[in-house]
Parts: structure tokens; C-alpha cells; sequence
């Protein structure tokens, strides 16, 4: 399932559902005539279209360098443009680049400021790696990562993609991938019971690679993505040239069972994109007709 966020310009709800996703994350908690924040008319027109709808508040990339006080100011912004949304106030806040160096302190208090506004269960944490483990502790109830798709940690509800690029009515948006139930989004996902994805770091010394296991695929990584992941964030797993091998070949048969249900669905599209086409070019009858005389239905 994937869901998009953008902030070039305001979208319909149909055009978001014909591009596939279930939803967006759009950024709000500033003035509603700057374009790139939403408003009531584009979260009715999502909701309307059975999406769903999930908010952002960031003002520059370096937010949470004004520390506790700035998280509470920013935290109240939301939750107060959410509740005029008629949405929850719940929402992500963002560490937008790599936390610079001697302020990780500011950043997680940032983020401890915000849930004393949402409380934690509705606060959404935005980052690249390492804001996902300075505020891992904080037990926030999502956490959006980007950067890295090999760096992905087994909490991040919401990946943004680092790679590719996707429009929608000719507007940039970026594409995510949702790995949890819960993203803060509105309607909430139903409750369901799911095997967790524990990710896992695999050695295998004798060929002198490493990788991550998720999701039936072992990614190769180089080393430095493997060091920045010890056993405290991912159990590390030492395997034989055998069991390296093997279970490369099984990652390839996922991903062939992925490219086949892709084309399925593919092919699905295009049958009903044909069919809505002789709907629409069905001739309907208009105007009215003078009658008289008796009509018997049987």
C-alpha cells in the first residue's frame, strides 16, 4: 500500500485514488494560503473518495533545532489546524536532514515537547536513520523514515521512497510505502492481527557480504549500513556460503511473485479503464415524449 505527500499544489481525492495510493500525508498548521498546506475543502475531497488522511507540520528543514519549547509551539499549531480540519489532533513533526553534530540533544527534546501537546500515541516522527534511534525511546505513535531503503527500522510505520520519480496531474509527489496498520492517519486502519517483520542483519564471512533479511528478500548492504546497525537495533545473523545462497535465490522468486501480481493488477486496470470507456460512450436518451393510450406491465 503506498500513500503520497507533496506540496506543490492541493489535489482531488479522485485523482490520488486513480493513482493508486490509499492516501496522503499533507502538511498543515500554517497559513491555508500557502498552497502547500491543505485545507477543509482537499481533505473532504480525500475523505470523500474513501482515502485517508494523515498530517505534517514543518516550517524549515531544521525545526527541531529550537529544542522543547519549539516542539510545543509547533505541536499546538497542528493539533489546532487539525481540530479546524475536523480531523484528530494528531500529526507528524520532522527532523528533515541529518542531525548535525551536537544537536541530538535539541532534537529529541523537540519531539519530547510536541508529545506534551499530542500526547506520544498521536505524535508522528519524521527522519532519516538517525532520528528513528535518538527517538525510538519516546514511543511515538508513528514514525515516518526516509533516506536509505536499506536502513529501514523495523518501528517506521511510513518509508518515503529516495528513489524514483512520480507526479500526479502533473504535480511532484512522493511516493511511501506504508509498513504498518497505523500511520495517524484518519479513518483509522481497522485492527488487524499481523506477523511482524523483524528485520535482520545476515554475515556471511565466507563470501565477505553482508545484508538485510525483511520481508522474504535478503538486500545486500555495504559496511558501513551494516556497522551503523548493531545486535541492540537488529539481531545479527552469522550464515554459511550455502545459506547465503539459498536464500538469495528465494529473494529472487518474491520478487518475481511481486512482478507477476504487479502485472495482474496491471492488467486488471486496463480491463476496467476499457470498460468505464464503452460506459461512457454509450449512447443515453434525453428529452420526453408525449404518449398516450394504456401500458401494461407483466
Amino acid at each position: 500500500m503506498i500513500v503520497l505527500d507533496y506540496s506543490a499544489a492541493r489535489l482531488s481525492g479522485q485523482a490520488i485514488k486513480n493513482y493508486g495510493a490509499s492516501g496522503v500525508i499533507r502538511y498543515a498548521g500554517l497559513s491555508e494560503t500557502n498552497t502547500k498546506i491543505t485545507n477543509k475543502a482537499e481533505v473532504t475531497s480525500i475523505l470523500d473518495a474513501g482515502l485517508s488522511v494523515a498530517l505534517v507540520f514543518e516550517q524549515v528543514a531544521t525545526d527541531a533545532y529550537g529544542g522543547f519549547n519549539m516542539g510545543v509551539t509547533n505541536a499546538t499549531k497542528l493539533r489546532d489546524h487539525a481540530l479546524a480540519l475536523g480531523l484528530p489532533a494528531r500529526g507528524f513533526l520532522c527532523q528533515d536532514q541529518w542531525i548535525a553534530t551536537g544537536k541530538s540533544a535539541l532534537v529529541k527534546s523537540y519531539f519530547q515537547g510536541a508529545a506534551t501537546v499530542l500526547g506520544a500515541q498521536n505524535l508522528g516522527i519524521y527522519g532519516f536513520s538517525d532520528t528513528m534511534d535518538l527517538t525510538k525511546d519516546i514511543g511515538a505513535g508513528a514514525y515516518w523514515q526516509c533516506g536509505a531503503q536499506s536502513a529501514i527500522r523495523p518501528w517506521a510505520s511510513v518509508y518515503q521512497r529516495n528513489y524514483g520519480a512520480y507526479s500526479v496531474s502533473g504535480i511532484a509527489v512522493d511516493v511511501n510505502d506504508v509498513l504498518k496498520a497505523d500511520w495517524l492517519q484518519s479513518p483509522s486502519a481497522p485492527i488487524i492481527n499481523k506477523e511482524n517483520d523483524d528485520m535482520q542483519i545476515v554475515q556471511c564471512d565466507q563470501l565477505g557480504v553482508i545484508g538485510v533479511l525483511s520481508g522474504g528478500r535478503l538486500r545486500g548492504i555495504d559496511q558501513p549500513t551494516a556497522d551503523a546497525n548493531p545486535a541492540s537495533l537488529f539481531p545479527r545473523l552469522y550464515v554459511t556460503a550455502n545459506v547465503w545462497n539459498d536464500w538469495v535465490k528465494e529473494s529472487g522468486k518474491v520478487d518475481n511473485l511481486d512482478s507477476y501480481f504487479a502485472a495482474v493488477t496491471a492488467s486488471l486496470s486496463e480491463v476496467k479503464a476499457s470498460v468505464d470507456s464503452v460506459v461512457a460512450q454509450t449512447p443515453k436518451a434525453t428529452g420526453s415524449l408525449s404518449v398516450s393510450g394504456t401500458l401494461n406491465v407483466q
